[in-house]
């Protein structure tokens, strides 16, 4: 539709241009013509633009139908303001009245004339119509003829096939643009599977490159500890070694000889008495007490160098004024003093309590008036008794309190407390006291989770089910313990076909042996009692 209504007004714009360039073409010999012509042709002439005014003219158009009026001229381009014609004699009356001086003969047609020339001054003529405005004139739509059927259906298929060749380009380019989109996509899936196998192919060469940076950074630690190790390798010299731990030996002595003459401060002092009998410091022993000759000599170097430096951080051994100090202190401690005799009020006490109890309350006088007032003053025995009574009471809120606190902790245990159907709000300890059945936010009564209305036909559908499946196992378990008979076979004659034939008989029921086999079993047990008499007679 949007391409017919395009066509259309492609058409409409080249008929227009083309009646302008008509009108222009004809409006310079029209002009030449008019100009040569008289007053006679003038008068003519509007009286007949007098009539084309009256009545409109239409034109049809050439493509769609459309009807176009010829434009009127404007206000000031009117001939007369009447809509009747003008005829000879009603001009030349006119003529008579306005020219007061003209004689009273009959004005012949040249007069009528030159008056009309006069008045037809002041008014636009044709021409000056046709300047202003640039509609088309007469002469052009006269001239134009009117397509004919076939020319129209000729006009009407060059549009349609016009419009379909537009449509089929639109078409092309919105299904050039959708293979454009979708090349497009799939240029865009193509990148992005390729980047992601870049990525990978990066995050493996990464991890080569890192392990094999790990492994030469391996092998420079491999080859630095063996540098290191070549470097500060000992070569064997007993010499060395001998000389190392006579240095230590004599470096310990010294250190101990100058450590007496020290002067030490009062408090370090303190704090080595404090610490006892220890007395630590560094010692050498003599080999002789710690390894023989012959486990000696067969020491690497590695352990004669471990075993003198163990050597060396040996403690001092405590000489024997220290052993006879400690003694004496042992032996004080061990023997049991004689205790003191204790005299007053401290003589019935605990040493814990002599030392520990130290408060003593002072008795004065008031606490001996205390003691000795007596109850026969009205005031003290009422106050007394308000005493007591508010000590009761006291004690009487107590027990409540706790007795109220136990019976609440009992009932928020329970498990079947009523609670609200609609906001779940329980119902309190308090509520159920005051008796109050209804929820203070909801405003509804309060309902028991599980009411037996509705659950008692679930209860009784479980207990029957149960019972069914109790017997159930009783049956199964009679099955089990019932002996099973064996099913026999037996021949039997067939009347259809005049044969015997092997049937299996059903099995029996222990309801259908029961009374044979106690009959038999009973039988059986006459017999035997028979024949044990038999015996003990004959014998």
């Amino acid at each position: 539709m949007e391409m017919a209504d395009i066509n259309e007004d492609i058409a409409k714009d080249k008929q227009s241009t083309a009646l302008q360039a008509f009108v222009e073409s004809n409006r310079t010999g029209h002009d030449d013509e008019i100009r040569e012509t008289t007053s006679l042709s003038k008068f003519a002439n509007a009286l007949s633009t007098e009539k084309e005014a009256s009545t409109p003219l239409t034109v049809a158009g050439v493509d769609d139908g459309i009807t176009e009026e010829i434009a009127k001229p404007s206000a000031s381009q009117q001939v007369t303001p009447n809509s009747e014609q003008i005829t000879l004699a009603q001009l030349a009356s006119s003529s008579a009245k306005t020219n007061e001086n003209a004689p009273a003969r009959q004005p012949s047609l040249m007069d009528v004339a030159k008056t009309f020339n006069r008045t037809s001054e002041s008014r636009a003529s044709l021409v000056d119509v046709a300047k202003n405005t640039k509609s088309s004139s007469l002469l052009e739509v006269a001239s134009k003829r009117q397509p004919s059927l076939i020319e129209a259906v000729k006009q009407r298929q060059e549009k349609d096939n016009a419009s379909l060749v537009e449509l089929a380009k639109a078409n092309n380019v919105k299904q050039a643009s959708t293979v454009a989109k979708v090349l497009g996509t799939i240029a865009v899936e193509e990148k992005e599977a390729v980047s992601k196998q870049v990525d990978l192919a990066m995050h493996e060469a990464v991890g080569q490159v890192n392990q094999a940076k790990d492994e030469k950074t391996e092998e420079i630690l491999r080859k630095a500890v063996r540098d290191v190790h070549d470097a500060f390798e000992y070569k064997s010299s007993p010499g060395a070694v001998d000389r190392a731990v006579e240095i230590l030996v004599d470096k310990s002595k010294r250190s101990s000889i100058t450590r007496a003459s020290v002067s030490v401060d009062r408090d370090v002092h303190r704090s080595r008495q404090s610490h006892g009998l220890r007395h630590p410091g560094p010692s050498m022993k003599p080999r002789k007490d710690q390894l023989s000759s012959f486990q000696l000599n067969h020491l690497t170097e590695t352990q004669k160098r471990l075993l003198y430096a163990t050597l060396v951080e040996q403690k001092a051994r405590p000489s024997k004024k220290d052993n006879q100090a400690h003694m004496e202190y042992i032996n004080r401690m061990a023997t049991p003093l004689k205790p003191k005799k204790r005299v007053g009020k401290e003589q019935f006490a605990k040493d814990d309590d002599r030392r520990h109890c130290k408060f003593k309350p002072k008795l004065g006088r008031g606490s001996a008036e205390s003691g000795r007032r007596s109850d026969v003053d009205d005031d003290d025995a009422k106050d007394n008794q308000d005493f007591i009574r508010r000590m009761e009471a006291a004690e009487k809120a107590k027990n409540e309190a706790i007795r109220r606190q136990r019976a609440e902790r009992l009932y928020l245990a329970q498990i079947d407390k009523k609670e609200c159907p609609k906001c779940g709000n329980p119902q309190s300890y308090a509520e159920v006291q005051q008796k109050r059945k209804q929820c203070p936010n909801c405003g509804v009564s309060y309902k028991s989770r599980l009411a037996w209305a509705e659950i008692s036909q679930e209860f009784f559908e479980r207990v029957e089910e149960s019972e069914d499946q109790k017997q159930r196992n009783l049956e199964q378990i009679a099955l089990e313990v019932t002996p099973v008979f064996r099913t026999r076979q037996k021949r039997v004659y067939n009347p259809r076909t005049n044969t015997f034939v092997t049937v299996k008989s059903k099995p029996l029921s222990w309801e259908e042996v029961e009374f044979d086999f106690m009959s038999r079993v009973r039988l059986d047990e006459k017999n035997r009692i028979t024949v044990r008499t038999k015996f003990e007679l004959c014998a």
